[in-house]
């Protein structure tokens, strides 16, 4: 098995946090708790709150099912509009806001 690298650890936890807060921004967007989003995914809830806080990796199979749960698309937990602050639920590329400095 190769070494571990602390670049790939870093890139890991922060598309883990990304993810996490896709998720839960999703679940509150929708009036779901983590207990109602596990039944519906069925998963125990502790386990959708290490998921939300990056304590936890994110599998493939788990993202499916957690994005069918959500009922968006498997792409909609790691897209973000900037916009909003918010996951985009439109599927249309953010446009981040820009200001102007020096006027």
């Amino acid at each position: 098995m190769p070494p571990r690298n602390p670049a790939y650890e870093k890139a890991d936890l922060q598309f883990n946090l990304f993810v996490g807060k896709n998720i839960k921004a999703l679940r509150t967007n929708r009036e779901l708790s983590q207990a109602d989003l596990a039944v519906k995914a069925n998963m125990d809830s502790s386990h959708i709150s290490r998921i939300e806080t990056a304590e936890r990796g994110l599998s493939f199979r788990q993202a499916i099912v957690l994005a069918q749960a959500l009922g968006v698309e498997l792409i909609k937990l790691g897209t973000w509009d900037f916009h909003t602050d918010s996951p985009s639920e439109k599927g249309e590329e953010p446009k981040p806001k820009l200001r102007v400095v020096g006027k």
